[in-house]
């Protein structure tokens, strides 16, 4: 059994050594290489390059997330150096090394083809705590940036919302789509911080515009379900209208149709408290979900979202047609406003204005622009022409 102690003044190599492991690298072609050569170039480096005592102040203990068929597995650890990080997974089976770019499999009593089945999920974990660093990195540099797109009034043509979205632009990688971080961010907890980023930067922005003497309009903001479940939620949309001096008023808060089903009785209770900030609430992604007539009674929200999936074939799909007819005239039976989001052509705003839409999003007005250019898009008047 291979173990590496807390105590790491006992070097990896004499480590190793005890252990009597085979250790063999799989190269990019999927061939096996004996690293028994290479064993103690890559001790060496690791012993000259990292000292004992910041390794002792470095390390990360935290409990796998594999998955559950890797029984064996135990602990991981990060171990932290000026310009690299190497991950090692300690178990009685397998340890994972990632230094520099060499990645290293070692096994212990076990057959490679074994061992190789593992490799993939490993590799997977490994890239998802790098990325789960830099995406901390980001935050604490301010790598993150908000983008702000409109909504316009189907009757009028008007601009009266923006929805807030956050980029981040890679100083390396370029842009990174929210597709890529944000699941990795759900999965870690960080988007809890992101959304808290969210709020503040988009509370300080729209009350920037508005102290420069543009008319005022509300900016919504998505809560995710981890969010929405922080018993200090209420508290950071508090924080945030008090340091940028917003009303609430002119603070929308989205929230997808599952998490409000999700735990019914919590989603009403904290709605409840936002509504009597004077926060407006709307409900995104509607039709995804599973909710009742029941369930949307008694909801304190103010509008509903119409899920992208429903605008894309309206004007060619009889069905989507017939759905988004029925959710528009239910809520404006229920005195709720109607937002389609993801509209993109004419002929799906000329459907939706026969059927009574109140708002619309989408690349047919405008992509999202960064803080700089909605405000050129503030000094012009705003109509669908």
């Amino acid at each position: 059994m291979l173990t590496i102690q807390y105590d790491l003044e006992k070097n990896l190599y004499d480590a190793i050594k005890k252990s009597n492991v085979m250790m063999v690298l799989w190269d990019t072609k999927g061939n096996i290489v004996d690293l028994s050569n290479y064993i103690n170039n890559f001790v060496e480096a690791s012993r000259n390059s990292i000292l004992s005592e910041y390794w002792e102040n470095n390390i990360l203990p935290y409990k796998s997330s594999l998955n559950e068929d890797v029984n064996s597995f135990e602990n991981e650890f990060i171990i932290k150096s000026n310009d690299k990080i190497i991950n090692v997974f300690c178990t009685n089976q397998i340890i994972y090394d990632e230094y520099k770019n060499v990645k290293f499999i070692l096994t212990i009593g076990m057959d490679i083809t074994k061992a190789k089945k593992y490799e993939k999920s490993i590799n997977t974990s490994s890239h998802h705590k790098s990325f789960e660093n830099e995406i901390r990195y980001a935050l604490k540099h301010e790598q993150f940036s908000i983008n702000y797109q409109p909504q316009v009034d189907v009757k009028t043509g008007k601009l009266v919302g923006m929805e807030a979205l956050i980029r981040w632009f890679h100083p390396s990688k370029g842009f990174i789509s929210p597709s890529k971080f944000i699941p990795i961010a759900e999965e870690t907890g960080l988007i809890s911080e992101i959304d808290d980023y969210v709020i503040r930067t988009a509370c300080k922005q729209n009350k920037l515009w508005q102290d420069l003497g543009y008319y005022p309009i509300p900016v919504s903001v998505n809560i995710s379900a981890l969010q929405f479940q922080n018993p200090n939620l209420i508290k950071n949309i508090k924080d945030a209208l008090t340091e940028s001096c917003l009303e609430p008023k002119w603070l929308k808060i989205e929230i997808t149709e599952s998490t409000a089903i999700k735990n019914f009785k919590h989603s009403t209770e904290i709605l409840k408290q936002l509504n009597d900030l004077g926060i407006k609430i709307s409900l995104d992604d509607f039709g995804t979900g599973y909710s009742s007539l029941n369930y949307l009674t008694k909801l304190p929200i103010d509008s509903l979202k119409i899920d992208k999936s429903f605008i894309d074939e309206i004007s060619t799909n009889n069905r989507d047609r017939a759905i988004t007819n029925t959710v528009i005239e239910l809520a404006h039976t229920l005195n709720l406003d109607v937002i389609a989001e993801g509209v993109e052509k004419n002929d799906q705003l000329e459907i939706l204005s026969s059927q009574n839409c109140d708002i619309i999003q989408g690349f047919l007005f405008s992509k999202p622009l960064s803080a700089d250019n909605f405000e050129n898009l503030l000094n012009k008047v705003s109509y669908i022409n």
